[in-house]
């Protein structure tokens, strides 16, 4: 999962001098070309080098960055800013439909060797979309989304989310690969969601106050 926290870096690397050389107009420009070029370029990529590199490498997945970076520039401006949020809350549940189905196809994103030629060029530009309006409708949350997302349970796993997401599919492949010589384990998808999720848990939060916090303190010296 690594791989996805290296595009970040580089788009870190990147960005902030265009962000301090660009008007906000000309960085919307560079956020739309980003957009419209990813999937004919995961196109050419999926014929010419297959599904792995389309789905790792850097610029076959700038869509996702410009959408986050097309949203951040919207809502800092007042003129905008309304709308968007509004279009946001309005086409939240389409998105979160939209993200649901494509994970819980076949084909969908935890099944990536299997999905018909329209998801690598489409399916990541998809969920990007998906998610960005998901974020813009959390900006300014409605009631009811404060109480499902601020409770005290929602905010403990979004303190572990950095590290849940760093080992969820290690994890996922050690307890697949213990299925195999366990029969009543490999016959019983519940059974191997609920002791990932268990140990998951565990193991993030074990990362996260062993390792992560500690670092996390070293912020203000350096």
């Amino acid at each position: 999962m690594l791989w996805s926290l290296a595009i970040e870096e580089q788009f870190y690397m990147v960005w902030p001098f265009l962000a301090r050389g660009l008007t906000p107009r000309r960085l919307l420009a560079v956020c739309a070309f980003l957009i419209l070029a990813s999937p004919p370029v995961r196109s050419l990529t999926y014929d010419s080098l297959g599904y792995p590199a389309v789905y790792v490498a850097t610029f076959c997945r700038l869509d996702t960055l410009a959408m986050g970076a097309m949203l951040a520039i919207l809502v800092a401006d007042e003129r905008w800013r309304a709308r968007v949020l509004s279009a946001c809350r309005v086409l939240s549940l389409p998105a979160l439909v939209a993200i649901g189905w494509i994970f819980a196809r076949p084909f969908g994103a935890s099944y990536p060797g299997e999905f018909p030629p329209w998801f690598p060029v489409w399916g990541y530009s998809i969920l990007a979309l998906g998610f960005a309006i998901i974020v813009g409708a959390c900006i300014e949350p409605h009631r009811l989304v404060r109480v499902l997302l601020g409770n005290r349970v929602m905010r403990f796993i979004g303190t572990l989310s950095y590290s849940i997401y760093v080992w969820h599919l290690f994890l996922a492949q050690l307890i697949n690969r213990q299925a195999e010589r366990t029969p009543w384990l490999s016959g019983s998808f519940a059974a191997r969601a609920a002791i990932w999720l268990v140990v998951t848990s565990i193991v993030a939060s074990a990362s996260y106050f062993l390792f992560e916090r500690p670092i996390l303190r070293l912020k203000d010296r350096i």
